[in-house]
Parts: C-alpha cells; sequence; structure tokens
C-alpha cells in the first residue's frame, strides 16, 4: 500500500499513535486524582466494576469495544471488515472506502491530564480541540500528519480513534465529528 494515499496515512500514523499510546501507558506518576466530575459521581464500588469490565473486553476481544453496525450508521459507510491486534482494531469497508482504527492502553497510574497532553503533542500545529465527552475523564480531537484522530480517557483507560474515507469531498471536520460521535457512543455503550 502507498503511504501517500488516505488508508496509507491511516496505517503510518498508527505507528506514531501507537508509540505515543505506550508512552503514555507507561507513565507511572499521577498529578491529580485521575477522575473527573463525570466519573468522580459515580461510587468508587461502580467505578472499579466497570474499569474492570472494559479492561477484560479490551484483553479479550478488543474489536468488540466498537460494533461495526454503529461506525455504519454515523459515517454512512459499511464498515464490514475488523482486524483485531494487541490493544488495537481496525475496523475497515471491504469496499475500499474507508478504515478507521482504535488503539487503547491503561494509563498505569499516569493521570488523563497527562495522557492527552503527550497525545495532543503528536498534533498538527492548531488542529487541538478539547472534546467533553459524557463519562469520561477528558477528551480532543486534532491531525496527527493531516490524518483525523480523536481521544479520550475514562475508567483508567485511554482510547484513540484515527480515521480516512476515499469518499470524495468528505471534509476532515466532518471525519473527526464522526469519530467523536462514535466513541461517545463507545463510552455510553448499547
Amino acid at each position: 500500500m502507498r503511504i501517500d494515499t488516505p488508508l496509507g496515512k491511516v496505517l503510518s500514523t498508527l505507528l506514531l499513535l501507537v508509540a505515543v499510546v505506550s508512552l503514555i501507558g507507561a507513565c507511572s506518576s499521577s498529578t491529580g486524582s485521575g477522575t473527573s466530575q463525570d466519573t468522580a459521581t459515580l461510587s468508587a464500588k461502580e467505578q472499579a466494576k466497570r474499569a474492570s469490565k472494559v479492561r477484560k473486553e479490551v484483553k479479550s476481544d478488543p474489536c468488540a469495544l466498537l460494533d461495526p453496525r454503529d461506525l455504519s450508521q454515523v459515517t454512512g459507510i459499511r464498515f464490514d471488515g475488523k482486524e483485531p491486534g494487541d490493544s488495537q482494531c481496525i475496523y475497515s469497508s471491504t469496499e475500499g472506502q474507508a478504515a478507521i482504527a482504535l488503539n487503547f492502553t491503561t494509563l498505569n497510574g499516569a493521570s488523563p491530564e497527562q495522557a492527552i497532553g503527550q497525545a495532543t503533542s503528536t498534533c498538527d500545529a492548531g488542529t487541538v480541540k478539547h472534546i467533553d465527552f459524557t463519562n469520561a475523564d477528558g477528551g480532543f480531537s486534532c491531525t496527527v500528519k493531516g490524518v483525523p484522530t480523536v481521544g479520550v480517557t475514562g475508567l483508567g483507560v485511554f482510547a484513540v480513534l484515527t480515521g480516512a474515507t476515499l469518499k470524495a469531498n468528505v471534509p476532515t471536520d466532518r471525519i473527526l465529528q464522526d469519530l467523536a460521535t462514535i466513541l461517545q457512543h463507545g463510552i455510553k455503550g448499547p
């Protein structure tokens, strides 16, 4: 695959994001409590229960975290392929129209602010927008080497979605909006 194509850009950006996510996961110090008002309103027991469930899902079947039907509904492109990997899943369209990659890691003691700060340091200049996701500790959108990227932290997990399409005339802002919608739905669950 050529790197200068949209899908090639997604795959090359995945390598960069995997490195960033690994770096964030390796962080061991925390500068704060690591919880936001949204997750702080959950009881400690409920928060621990939800965090444990998410970690188990991530380890057992990373592609189960997002439903390809949701991806299709949000984007208008039929996503029918998924390829799990270590702490990631790549969802694709067999028609070759698009790919969305989900990468995630546990924060391992790093605060959500640290995770978002490190991740956004890889964004293209002037593209970072902070997003308030319901039931999350924080989030952002940006482009990384021109590739639309959205990240979110919550329950001790950091997730990043990247996406690209070959459909003509789909602006980057639309892709960022779709990725944010997909992540928000994934946070809420079915």
